[in-house]
């Protein structure tokens, strides 16, 4: 007989992603956004990061039955960490920086004794220095929003950030 399975990519589906708490939880805070009567398209920027390899290629593609699906593809390259801000008037502003990671930093030979620096993707100080440049943007445009609309990314929720929204 033929066993008739496939070879594929799993996809993980998180429980706590649908459970019920999570549920409630969204519906009380869309429910607290709407109530606030926030001007999504008028009053906010939106801010988010990606980052990525400057080398990657897809996982999947088509080839011929019986031949390998192979593609060439240079040497990992670095990661990048790009920071993006976004209206419905069209993008403010963006922000690239190359990421070093410490496997990288730490091949390179130092002359003294200091421990080499070790580079990560954006932190709190960098991210406030964009939030800083989107405002500086906007309020030489004439545009004034009274809300920023950040995802939960750890950087988002520093003291540091805490504290400049604050003032």
């Amino acid at each position: 007989k033929r066993c008739c399975l496939t070879y594929k990519r799993i996809v993980p589906q998180y429980f706590a992603r649908d459970s019920e708490e999570t549920v409630v939880k969204r519906y009380d805070t869309v429910n607290f956004w709407i109530h606030q009567k926030i001007d999504f398209m008028n009053d906010c920027m939106f801010i988010d990061e990606a980052g990525f390899n400057t080398n990657m290629h897809r996982s999947y593609d088509w080839c011929e039955v019986g031949i390998p699906c192979k593609i060439k593809v240079e040497a990992r390259g670095p990661n990048v960490s790009i920071l993006g801000a976004i209206s419905k008037v069209g993008l403010i502003t963006l922000s690239k920086k190359e990421i070093i990671t410490t496997a990288t930093a730490g091949t390179q030979q130092r002359t003294d004794d200091t421990p080499a620096a070790k580079r990560k993707g954006t932190t709190s100080n960098g991210f406030l220095e964009f939030i800083e440049q989107a405002l500086t943007t906007t309020d030489a445009a004439g545009m004034n929003y009274k809300y920023l609309v950040l995802d939960n990314a750890s950087i988002h929720k520093a003291n540091l950030v805490r504290d400049w929204v604050e003032q």
